[in-house]
């Protein structure tokens, strides 16, 4: 009975320190909901009436710097856009970069490795110049789809470093027996990479998916 009760007291103690912090933002999400709907500015957790206007920004006219959209959707489109460049690119260029860095036992690696998290110490905004620069002289500045194409480059080169560090650690962690026995049963380099190491490291591949989406997404200093 002692221990029944121990053992209960010890529960409640864990799920209480798990539920109590997050009671806090549950309550101010719940707030903005409801201020959203809200006709006036609301104390309380229910709104004071009913409106849609904090959500006309869906449908009405609406000014981004000194570009006039007639709603928010053109803008949607161009962040989605930039998002399904970015999210296959890094991804292709990450997952073969981190599997060459695990597995090949070339001179220098280490040093690589080095300069890669060298390289993501620096923030893109002290090389806005650079790159601007680097935009027009391929053409991929002020010309609509060709100008989020470059971002998109931009973005990738710039989150790669990241992504490959991520990578490397779980290339790191499959045994080499495992690519060992697909070599020995005739798979190549390339197939032991894609149908036996690619599908085992799934929750590292949409780990660097989801950061290169939200990094995307977020975007704004290099594409304005």
């Amino acid at each position: 009975m002692k221990r029944r009760l121990r053992n209960l007291l010890i529960d409640m103690l864990v799920y209480s320190i798990i539920v109590v912090p997050l009671v806090i933002p549950l309550l101010g999400m719940t707030w903005l909901a409801a201020q959203s709907f809200s006709e006036k500015v609301i104390v309380g957790l229910l709104p004071s009436g009913f409106t849609l206007k904090h959500f006309s920004f869906l449908w009405r006219q609406i000014k981004f710097g000194t570009k006039v959209y007639p709603n928010i959707w053109p803008v949607v489109r161009n962040s989605l856009f930039l998002c399904l460049i970015m999210v296959p690119i890094e991804v292709l260029i990450s997952s073969s970069a981190a599997y060459a860095l695990s597995r090949i036992k070339a001179p220098g690696r280490g040093a690589i490795m080095n300069f890669i998290v060298f390289l993501h110490t620096f923030p893109g905004v002290l090389m806005l110049i650079a790159l601007l620069y680097l935009l027009v002289q391929m053409g991929l500045y002020g010309k609509g789809v060709l100008t989020l194409i470059g971002v998109a480059l931009v973005k990738v080169a710039l989150d790669v470093p990241m992504s490959v560090w991520i990578l490397k650690g779980f290339f790191d962690g499959i045994p080499w027996e495992l690519e060992w026995a697909a070599l020995v049963d005739g798979c190549s380099k390339f197939q032991v990479w894609k149908s036996v190491l690619l599908p085992i490291i799934k929750p590292g591949i949409s780990a660097i998916a989801i950061f290169s989406f939200m990094s995307g997404w977020g975007e704004w200093l290099i594409a304005y």
